[in-house]
């Protein structure tokens, strides 16, 4: 609880902390999927020809010159869901809590 090496809790006020916590929260979650993708894509490839490469960087550029317009379509997804994240996150009072656990892991 005391970890802050930047002293950024000390300025903030509540509303900014709960945008850090969030933040921290989100960034976290983004990480642990994309090291996920990067095992799952050296093991399992989309049958189409821009997916078959087993290397993640080298995906991203086959994709990028092969069909320009899924990258486009892959960022408008991650908009929508950082806009729809934002709302959601607006309506809740602990920063990072989605209100989504469809496992019920969540401790009340």
């Amino acid at each position: 609880p005391n970890f802050d090496p930047l002293g950024l809790s000390k300025t903030a006020d509540d509303e900014t902390l709960k945008w850090y916590r969030a933040a921290e929260l989100k960034h976290g979650r983004v990480a642990m999927l994309a090291a996920l993708g990067f095992l799952v894509q050296n093991i399992y490839q989309l049958p189409d020809s821009p997916f078959q490469e087993a290397n993640p960087i080298n995906a991203v550029y086959k994709l990028w010159s092969e069909r320009p317009l899924a990258i486009m379509q892959i960022l408008t997804a991650i908009a929508a869901i950082e806009v729809l994240g934002n709302q959601v996150q607006l309506q809740t009072e602990d920063g990072g809590d989605l209100k989504w656990d469809p496992l019920g892991i969540k401790p009340n």
